[in-house]
């Protein structure tokens, strides 16, 4: 897979009688057009997904520098997902610093029915943390 600003492979294959789907791209300077445009200057998305009607798997990271959609701007995203059968847990990691600094820290627990997250960071230095996951 190329162009547009991406790099790198995409497979689909079946596995044990259900899709399964790879991804390894990396991002230089990526333009992603839609409704919900943005842009990124560097990035790389590695990953495993098991569509399975029992519920998905998904195994992965993302790691981004430079997204920005509008007003919004990102300068370092990081995220992590694991999840067997519909449950498991997503980590995340953003911090920018147009406009006003700011950094967070999110874990969230995935459940089929439910999820729950908490973070904490900092705007403008000072500390922040989600009251009740």
């Amino acid at each position: 897979m190329a162009g547009g600003g991406l790099s790198g492979r995409s497979g689909f294959n079946p596995l044990n009688g259900h899709q399964r789907i790879a991804v390894n791209l990396d991002a230089e300077d990526a333009h992603f057009a839609g409704p919900a445009a943005f842009t990124m200057r560097r990035g790389r998305i590695e990953g495993v997904i098991l569509l399975d009607p029992a519920g998905t798997s998904l195994e992965g990271q993302v790691a981004a520098r430079g997204v920005s959609r509008g007003l919004l701007s990102i300068a370092r995203l990081g995220a992590q997902a694991s999840l067997r059968g519909g449950s498991g847990q997503v980590r995340a990691r953003i911090a920018g610093s147009r406009g006003r600094d700011f950094a967070f820290d999110a874990i969230a627990d995935v459940a089929p029915d439910h999820y729950s997250i908490r973070g904490q960071g900092t705007l403008d230095r000072q500390p922040f943390a989600l009251e009740t996951p």
